[in-house]
């Protein structure tokens, strides 16, 4: 019986862990099943984070009669992932903030945070497509771009091709296409326009 308890226990917190990593910051998360302390709040994501990094992490793993040993050792590793994959994305966004250009900074928001409703933030047609097409994934929407080179940029980043990049005409912004479909972040540094390159940090950190 302790052994069936303690292999429910584990699909419980790793999927808890799992919807709390790939869920949206507002999304509505029924955690009641991993997290037994009822609370107030709306359990989004955002709330759950900070919920989590209050410490009371290893109560709420105590709350479920989670064995010592590799089970809560494995619980540990999803709850730690996960604060740090919302470190990253934190880290990412701040390097957005830096950008002058206010669509070029909304671009870059939307996409770390990937948010398809902050593109629409965005008045320049081409880049406000760019932005839906990276975060739809969606490489139609690359194709209204009437920019031959953030065309380009933006089907080799929606396919993660980097032979697309080759056929930009712009040394930044090849560089940056370079850097985001290898996930390679030293491209970004060779990037001489100060918002492009800080614009592509984040985004290939946000990867």
């Amino acid at each position: 019986m302790t052994k069936i308890k303690s292999t429910i226990a584990f699909f419980l917190i790793f999927f808890g862990g799992w919807q709390l990593s790939n869920a949206k910051d507002s999304e509505i998360i029924d955690f009641d099943h991993v997290f037994s302390e009822k609370t107030s709040q709306p359990r989004t994501k955002k709330n759950l984070i900070i919920y989590i990094d209050s410490k009371e992490a290893s109560s709420l793993v105590e709350d479920q009669s989670v064995p010592s040993g590799a089970l809560t050792q494995a619980a540990g590793r999803v709850i730690e992932n996960t604060l740090k994959d919302m470190a990253n994305n934190s880290d990412s966004e701040n390097f957005c903030y830096t950008i002058k250009n206010d669509d070029s900074k909304n671009s870059c928001i939307a996409k770390t945070k990937r948010k398809e409703a902050d593109c629409h933030a965005i008045h320049h047609e081409d880049t406000r497509n760019s932005c839906i097409a990276q975060i739809r994934g969606s490489e139609s929407y690359c194709h209204t771009i009437n920019n031959e080179n953030m065309k380009s940029s933006c089907i080799a980043i929606v396919r993660k091709s980097e032979s697309y990049c080759h056929t930009v005409e712009l040394e930044d912004m090849k560089n940056s296409c370079i850097a985001q479909t290898r996930g390679d972040e030293s491209y970004c540094h060779t990037i001489n326009n100060v918002d492009r390159r800080n614009a592509c940090i984040a985004l290939v950190k946000g990867l």
